[in-house]
């Protein structure tokens, strides 16, 4: 057993109020905008508050990916999300290799 890290790389479905439906995977720059964001605000961590990571981590991939337009605000985009959901193809890395 590996005293190494593992980082969680998760991919979102994410259904809007106006019906559009889209995936997206996360990357590195969105688990670190959230960890960032989470300490600014003093969020709960990500196992106490899955709805709010979860959102959070979307709209930031959302945003990386050109699904949702950069000006938009995470208040604003969660106004407008009916459901997000973490994808059966999230892959576990060894942020060591």
């Amino acid at each position: 057993m590996s005293d190494r890290p593992t980082i969680t790389v998760p991919s979102f479905r994410v259904i809007m109020d106006d019906g559009t439906d889209y995936t997206v995977r996360a990357a590195q720059p969105d688990l670190i905008a959230w960890d960032m964001t989470r300490g600014k605000h003093s969020w709960p961590d990500a196992a106490s508050a899955p709805s709010l990571w979860s959102a959070f981590v979307a709209w930031k991939a959302g945003q990386r990916t050109g699904h949702i337009p950069s000006g938009t605000t995470f208040d604003a985009w969660q106004q407008s999300v009916s459901l997000v959901t973490v994808d059966d193809d999230t892959d576990t890395a060894d942020p060591t290799q």
